[in-house]
């Protein structure tokens, strides 16, 4: 015949058997203050690093701006037209 299962422990025993000296009501909060630490923690991490990818968005976005604005003046350095030269030569060295 199979034996019985064995009954629950209570919220109050300790696994080894021993009885705790913790209140239930103090281990209890415990747990949940546990619980809520964790998600806090989650919760911060899940805002913190889209912030992260903000600050790169941003400074990719401004270098795109500043390549896009420079460009024509980059058109008129002889650097590109290696044919022909735009600027006197003092210009074109500090330019580079």
């Amino acid at each position: 015949m199979a034996t019985p299962p064995d009954p629950p422990a209570t919220p109050l025993e300790h696994p080894s058997g021993v009885e705790s000296r913790v209140p239930g009501l103090l281990r209890t909060a415990a747990a949940y203050a546990w619980r809520i630490i964790a998600v806090g923690i989650v919760v911060r991490f899940a805002f913190s690093v889209p912030g992260q990818f903000h600050r790169i968005a941003v400074a990719v976005f401004l270098g795109l701006v500043m390549a896009a604005v420079l460009r024509p003046v980059a058109g008129l350095s002889p650097a590109t037209c290696p044919g022909r030269s735009r600027w006197p030569r003092p210009s074109s060295a500090a330019s580079s």
